[in-house]
């Protein structure tokens, strides 16, 4: 029996050092930080015109501006959405984009996230073709900092997005769970 997932994160968050100061090179001052991030995210459970499973994968990144614990970020995400069991093999790939906020709390241990702007489809679909422009929606609720040499490994175990690149005619609408792992860079007073 391996390790649950769960318990590998609390050993993470526990082994971190109790103060993220060290890690963050730039929390001594005071004044505007930037920031940015390099995520991947993975999705195995989701809904989509009826169907209950599908996978995803995305990769994307931000860049920001903010203050120790709150900053505003343009978001950038490059995302490939199928069909999974009892559904035809179809993939659609959607560019999502946006501007998002996020809070740091708990001592830089956590983080939580909120993004919102346009899904670009990128591929011809079966309602529509490839350029079409929706929306885009995402909440990470609650992500664990670990610190590193001048950077967080950020995990967040679960959040929610919402991708509809199509909204005219017959929408085309993914809600996926996702998981994802980020890292954090940040730089400035």
């Amino acid at each position: 029996m391996g390790i649950r997932p769960l318990s590998f994160l609390l050993v993470l968050l526990l082994a971190a050092p109790v103060h993220a100061a060290a890690a963050d090179p730039v929390r001594k001052g005071k004044g505007p930080r930037f920031h940015a991030t390099a995520a991947v995210s993975s999705a195995v459970m989701g809904a989509i015109a009826g169907w209950e499973w599908h996978n995803t994968l995305a990769w994307g990144g931000t860049f920001g501006l903010g203050t120790r614990r709150f900053s505003a970020f343009v978001s950038v995400e490059h995302g490939f959405y199928g069909y999974g069991a009892g559904g035809p093999h179809l993939s659609n790939e959607v560019l999502n984009g946006g501007l998002g906020v996020d809070v740091v709390f708990f001592d830089d241990h956590l983080r939580a996230a909120l993004v919102s702007g346009p899904a670009i489809l990128l591929t011809d679909s079966f309602r529509t073709d490839a350029g079409s422009v929706g929306l885009f929606f995402e909440v990470k609720p609650v992500g664990f900092r670990i610190p590193a040499k001048k950077v967080f490994i950020e995990i967040f175990p679960l959040s929610f997005s919402w991708v509809m690149p199509v909204v005219q005619g017959i929408p085309l609408v993914y809600l996926n769970y996702r998981t994802s792992i980020d890292l954090w860079f940040g730089w400035g007073r």
